[in-house]
């Protein structure tokens, strides 16, 4: 593996990636997925599209998926407050 996975003995793999590499958001097609301190991810990843919706779309293969996401509300128009 890789520094950016892990792999467990029972099975499974734990991969990262950074919101600010949309080559890493879309890369992979992922069942389970946990989006840490979105209201700070960029809006933009460069032409590719907002962080989270490249993320997001690396679900759409799995019918049960699931998605967690977790922050900080950091301004009352964020990401996290208006998910809530």
């Amino acid at each position: 593996m890789t520094r950016d996975a892990i792999r467990f003995k029972n099975g499974g793999i734990l991969h990262f990636a950074s919101a600010q590499s949309p080559s890493d958001l879309a890369s992979r097609a992922i069942r389970i997925l946990v989006l840490d301190e979105c209201d700070k991810y960029l809006e933009f990843s460069g032409k590719e599209g907002s962080p989270i919706a490249l993320a997001r779309e690396r679900t759409v293969t799995y019918s049960n998926r699931k998605i967690v996401k977790a922050s900080t509300p950091l301004t009352d128009h964020g990401y996290i407050l208006h998910e809530f």
